[in-house]
């Protein structure tokens, strides 16, 4: 196989195809902000329809999502990224 083909194989396996199902976390200190008004934030933003959480260990709770769109997950990286800038989440995923 040739170089050139093996690394636009590689390009497309790691390609999102959408509809695109995955999960959003979202960890944060006792006290503070509380993950469900990050999580409904996300959605109307996003224009995601909103889930049931699926698990809350300790300060995670965890959502089921599916993408429709490239934006929309863009979106949601965006505004979990600016929470986790100004302290407002521990850590967070998309």
């Amino acid at each position: 196989m040739s170089d050139e083909l093996s690394k636009a194989i590689e390009m497309i396996s790691k390609k999102k195809v959408f509809p695109y199902s995955t999960t959003i976390e979202i960890d944060c200190d006792p006290w503070t902000s509380r993950q469900e008004e990050h999580y409904k934030a996300i959605c109307k933003k996003a224009g995601l329809e909103p889930q049931p959480r699926i698990s809350a260990f300790f300060g995670c709770w965890t959502w089921p999502v599916t993408y429709q769109t490239q934006e929309q997950q863009q979106i949601v990286k965006e505004y979990l990224t600016d929470l986790y800038n100004q302290g407002l989440c521990r850590y967070a995923s998309w």
